[in-house]
């Protein structure tokens, strides 16, 4: 809501606060849950009847507002995660380092040291 709405309605003292704001969504279309309705800077809570406040007599005005609706914080955006990075395996001889990436897989990875220790794959 961008500014001032002036309108009147008729409600009852037995009326649930949630019942009246759900009478200003039809008329003005403000969603419910984001009205706020006050009386002497009293904010009205939607499980009362207005006869529960000691406040409201015959012709007593209701102010109504509205919460802010901010938008969802953006989604946290991580950075891609690192598609190539250098393992160490240790033999029983040595240490070899060896390019992988996250889509290899261990039997990948052991035809890698196969290749690079020099023998043949699947042998």
């Amino acid at each position: 809501m961008t500014g001032y709405c002036i309108f009147s309605m008729e409600v009852s003292t037995q009326e649930p606060i949630i019942e009246i704001k759900h009478k200003i969504k039809h008329l003005l279309g403000i969603p419910f849950d984001s009205q706020i309705l006050t009386i002497c800077d009293c904010e009205l809570i939607d499980s009362l009847d207005l006869e529960d406040y000691p406040l409201v007599s015959d012709g007593t005005k209701i102010h109504p507002s509205t919460t802010k609706q901010t938008p969802p914080p953006p989604p946290i955006i991580q950075p891609p995660p690192a598609t190539k990075m250098k393992i160490t395996v240790k033999l029983s001889a040595r240490k070899i380092q060896i390019d992988v990436d996250e889509t290899d897989t261990v039997r990948s990875l052991k035809e890698k040291i196969l290749i690079v220790e020099g023998r043949r794959c699947g042998g």
